[in-house]
């Protein structure tokens, strides 16, 4: 999708200035902000019941610093607009390993959550740009 500017020039949509968020976005933005900011912190926690999945899933420990810290991360981009892409960017491909996780360990009801949660970052990443 292409739309012209002043310069003349034909751009894509991604590469014109993010308008204003309305209350709803805002909203939204600030709600799974949270979530995924109370979820890294628990990991970062290494609080026990997130230690034993991990090994049940047979990740190390350590990993759980880094999965921790890159989700908490996003979840702050995307509160801040102007990043807001790429902490969902960065969410979708964290909900894509979740996913993954959870099917190969036969969690097939636990892979509905991070299914969710991604459809509902790129389904607000597409109104955005409308």
């Amino acid at each position: 999708m292409t739309s012209p500017i002043p310069s003349g020039r034909r751009t894509s949509v991604y590469e014109l200035p993010p308008r204003p968020r309305t209350k709803t976005e805002w909203l939204g933005a600030l709600l799974l902000g949270a979530v995924f900011f109370v979820s890294g912190a628990l990991i970062l926690a290494h609080r026990p019941l997130v230690v034993e999945r991990f090994l049940e899933w047979g990740y190390p420990t350590k990993w759980m610093t880094v999965v921790g810290a890159i989700e908490v991360l996003a979840a702050v981009l995307l509160v801040i607009p102007r990043f807001a892409r790429h902490g969902a960017m960065i969410l979708i491909v964290m909900m894509l390993g979740a996913t993954f996780t959870h099917f190969a360990h036969g969690e097939y009801f636990a892979a509905i959550v991070p299914l969710t949660l991604r459809s509902e970052e790129h389904t607000s990443e597409l109104q955005s740009l409308e």
